[in-house]
């Protein structure tokens, strides 16, 4: 699948106008493939993607410790590519550009560059 190309200004304008709160984590999910061999998909017959950068995280999962409230970092964080569960999450749309938010349960992996 190709990764969706954002520009500098884009990405900076989405980071400062979403702002996921707990274990939340805004994603720009890659382009769904339009093409089977060589059938061409109508935007309807599109899987939804599985891949994308992490664009923005909250600040991380709060939880009950001893009578208090701690918050438990956040495994991923801005930048990352990851694979993400195809029924998890909600997708939204952002200054024209779609974003689908996900809880950090429902990332898989966090796939290195070679």
């Amino acid at each position: 699948m190709p990764k969706k190309k954002l520009t500098a200004k884009q990405k900076e304008t989405l980071h400062c106008d979403l702002h996921p709160i707990s274990d939340w984590v805004a994603i720009i999910p890659d382009e769904a493939e339009n093409r089977i061999g060589s059938i061409i998909l109508a935007d309807i017959a599109k899987p939804r993607p599985t891949r994308g950068t992490v664009l923005v995280t909250g600040p991380g999962r709060p939880v009950d410790h001893d009578g208090g409230e701690e918050v438990i970092p956040m495994s991923v964080k801005t930048g990352d590519y990851v694979l993400f569960d195809r029924g998890s999450g909600k997708d939204v749309r952002v200054k024209g550009i779609d974003v689908r938010l996900v809880r950090e349960e429902g990332i898989l992996a966090v796939v290195e560059e070679l």
